[in-house]
């Protein structure tokens, strides 16, 4: 479980352990290299708000008194490092202790999206007033702020025993941080024109797979042996499985790197115009009872950065949501309806979007607004909460099939989904991975839930995942093996749940 502790307002998971979770085969074990959940500082921090040293006269009256300070206009908060830098204000520089994010762009505790930082000041009207964009997420922050500070403080109760717990479990002696070597890592969305091409002359299917027969679109499934050998362009356009209770591997015929494919997971890589291959394997295991979808949303950000493409919001209607989730079953089956988790940026324009379009056009309706609240190894807030220039939360948008009638359904939730969570974690370095829901979701969803992320960047054990890069973060060079007894359970190192009441 990737849940460490929960409050009356937010989770706290571990996602480092999440993403190893059950990869494992035989006497093999593989964890994430260390190093990827090491953010000990925030990325900047406002002019002037240098942290007062441990012994330090006022170092615990500190946080209090921040929190009591009036929520300032987007005009009264300070500048970034790099624009007083440009504006010759080397005495600002100077005020800052640990300048990390701005001072070394090569720091490696730092999403590489923002490294540099804002380079130049937003643009603002000729009068001097924000955009009206600007104004929409101004006003959204400060209906959420108090909420958002009270889980931050629930977080902050409970961190200290949360953190010195799962440390034992981690601390092996030996383990200090490496460098991550991905020079031989594949680009996926680069080679998929390639891999058209060469399906066009004609490709055979891997020897290792077994197809399924009946199956319309020929899902492919994993062998029995621990490691098979696939030729690139058979990874693409055809779901592929693994339905071994263990981790296998597929390993390329050409360049022979590897890839861990966790127990009971399933993916299928391809653009938009391919995700049709989807609709016979949701239709043979009874459609799916949770979609997670992150999409490419467009910003500024991923266009410097090209982590990833990016993508008009309009092709999202092109995905067959509908199709793919559970239907309701007339003979008693017993599922409530489904639910889809939508990740957003913090532009109004998309939550009105994904709200007010998408969800009705998919038969749904928005029933929660969650929020993820990246934190430092401290529990701080990677960026100042109120900066303008970019927030230390992404919301989460929660919706559920609308059923045409009240007899659709056998089964119903237990219980309504809260309209407010915060998900609290230290975030990777690696860029927009988000932390996984499967845990904080599941009081919503039937015991044995059918799960499906759409723009997958990784897999999870029980989950098909989607994308033209699913296989991305499981690149075994983000991970190191381990020896492991085989009659030795995998323990999660979330094992130690603490339960916190809030009062």
């Amino acid at each position: 479980m990737s849940i460490l502790t929960t409050t009356s307002n937010c989770y706290l998971l571990d996602c480092e352990s999440a993403f190893c979770k059950d990869l494992f085969s035989g006497s093999d074990a593989w964890i994430l290299k260390p190093g990827e959940f090491d953010i000990c500082e925030p990325y900047f921090r406002e002019r002037g708000d240098r942290v007062a040293e441990p012994n330090e006269e006022g170092a615990n009256n500190q946080e209090e008194d921040r929190r009591q300070e009036p929520f300032v206009a987007i005009a009264d908060i300070t500048e970034p490092l790099s624009v007083a830098r440009k504006r010759g204000n080397e005495e600002t520089v100077k005020d800052h202790t640990e300048p990390q994010y701005y001072e070394q762009p090569n720091v490696t505790n730092a999403p590489q999206a923002a490294l540099g930082g804002p380079h130049k000041r937003r643009k603002v009207s000729k009068k001097g007033t924000p955009s009206s964009a600007n104004l929409g997420l101004h006003e959204h922050h400060r209906t959420i702020r108090g909420f958002l500070l009270g889980a931050l403080d629930e977080a902050r109760a409970a961190w200290t025993e949360v953190r010195e717990a799962i440390r034992p479990m981690r601390d092996t002696g030996a383990r200090e941080e490496v460098n991550v070597d991905l020079s031989e890592e594949v680009d996926f969305v680069a080679q998929a024109e390639l891999v058209r091409v060469v399906k066009g002359f004609g490709g055979g299917f891997a020897e290792t797979l077994d197809v399924m027969e009946g199956d319309e679109n020929c899902t492919m499934w994993l062998s029995e042996d621990p490691t098979s050998t696939w030729d690139l362009p058979d990874l693409y356009d055809g779901v592929i499985a693994n339905s071994s209770a263990e981790c296998r591997v597929v390993e390329l015929a050409t360049g022979g790197q590897r890839y861990l494919i966790p127990p009971r997971a399933s993916f299928l890589v391809s653009d938009i115009t391919g995700i049709g291959g989807l609709l016979g394997y949701a239709k043979r295991i009874g459609g799916y009872d949770l979609i997670v979808i992150d999409p490419p949303w467009p910003n500024k950000s991923a266009h410097r950065s090209s982590h990833y493409n990016t993508q008009d919001i309009y092709s999202l209607f092109q995905l067959p949501v509908h199709a793919l989730l559970s239907q309701p079953n007339l003979e008693g089956e017993g599922r409530p309806p489904p639910l889809i988790a939508v990740w957003l940026t913090n532009k109004p324009k998309f939550r009105r979007f994904v709200a007010d379009k998408l969800f009705p056009a998919w038969g749904c309706e928005a029933v929660a607004e969650w929020y993820w609240i990246k934190v430092t190894a401290g529990c701080d807030p990677v960026v100042p909460l109120d900066s303008p220039h970019r927030k230390p939360y992404e919301p989460l948008l929660l919706g559920r099939l609308k059923p045409i009638s009240t007899l659709m359904y056998t089964s119903t939730p237990s219980t309504t989904i809260p309209s407010r969570k915060a998900i609290i974690s230290v975030p990777c370095r690696r860029h927009s991975r988000k932390p996984p829901l499967g845990d904080v979701l599941a009081s919503w969803l039937p015991p044995d839930p059918r799960r499906l992320e759409l723009f997958a960047r990784c897999l999870s054990p029980g989950w098909t995942s989607w994308g033209n890069e699913p296989l991305k973060f499981q690149f075994e060079g983000y991970f190191e093996k381990m020896r492991r007894e085989e009659d030795e359970p995998s323990v999660p190192l979330a094992s130690c749940l603490v339960d916190i009441k809030s009062e």
